[in-house]
């Protein structure tokens, strides 16, 4: 009789888990954040705010985390992108510092410069071995006295102060407002003196620069001054919603979908539970009576 009303109990156990396993299984739906009214855009797609044109790019989904990273086991995949837009006048800016020395359109200067008259002055490196390797009359290295280098004549070995034979170097000098050709990072650009002190002069022009601005979902972007916040409704397209719009409908998706989360882990419960407390009751009335 016991063993018989552990089995039918065990049964009632079984029904009770196997309906919470089909609710969860058919009967909840995972919600999701949707705004359907609001466009979409896929990668190489423009978005125009305020008349700057923004473009997304590699909207692609990506492993983060993990053993190993960059793809390891164990990482979560996540939506990514990137939103991209040209500065046509971004200025930038480099200094030049006093005794240093500079390239100017190949060839290299010693810097000097004077704040008083506001100009600096690229005296041109000069190569003197090779000028002397190319006078026949005088020794190919100069020669040092006391301290002072000297240059020897081959006829009659008399010395000649180096400084005195070596010919006027090439100088170039240039004032506050003056175009200065520049070797910056992209290749040479026409730049203009914009200050000069004792210490250091700065050159400074505009350029076209790409800014970038990395997209992951809920993250806030700025698109020229207004506010935005990115969503992805699929991978391979992304959403970039005003903030005073869009906010407070996408907070209240993400606690609807918590309160699922939290529903669908209850019912798994008792799906655990039905299951246990019926193998533990049938386990219990089939025990040997001692």
């Amino acid at each position: 009789m016991q063993r018989r009303a552990a089995a039918v109990y065990f049964v009632l156990f079984v029904l009770i888990g196997a309906g919470a396993l089909g609710f969860v299984q058919v009967g909840m739906t995972q919600p999701t954040v949707q705004f359907p009214d609001a466009p979409e855009y896929a990668s190489d797609d423009t978005i125009t705010v305020d008349g700057r044109t923004h473009t997304v790019a590699n909207v692609t989904t990506v492993t983060t985390g993990g053993e190993g990273g960059h793809g390891g086991g164990g990482g979560e995949e996540v939506i990514r992108g990137n939103l991209t837009w040209v500065n046509d006048s971004a200025r930038m800016t480099a200094t030049l510092e006093s005794g240093s020395t500079t390239t100017y359109e190949g060839t290299e200067y010693n810097v000097s410069l004077d704040n008083e008259t506001g100009e600096i002055t690229l005296t041109a490196l000069q190569n003197v071995s090779a000028i002397l390797a190319a006078d026949p009359a005088v020794e190919d290295e100069p020669f040092d006295q006391n301290g002072t280098q000297y240059v020897r004549y081959v006829e009659d070995g008399t010395l000649q102060p180096l400084s005195e034979y070596l010919p006027e170097p090439e100088r170039l000098t240039f004032a506050v407002g003056d175009d200065y050709r520049y070797p910056a990072d992209s290749g040479n650009v026409t730049a203009t003196v914009t200050a000069v002190t004792a210490d250091t002069a700065t050159l400074s022009w505009t350029t076209s620069v790409t800014n970038r601005i990395p997209l992951q979902e809920g993250a806030n972007v700025t698109l020229n001054g207004q506010q935005h916040f990115v969503h992805f409704p699929s991978e391979e397209s992304v959403q970039l919603l005003p903030n005073d719009e869009y906010y407070g409908n996408y907070q209240s998706q993400l606690t609807e979908i918590d309160y699922f989360e939290e529903r669908r882990n209850g019912v798994w419960g008792v799906v655990i539970l039905a299951f246990l407390a019926g193998l533990f009751l049938l386990a219990t009335a089939f025990m040997p009576v001692k």
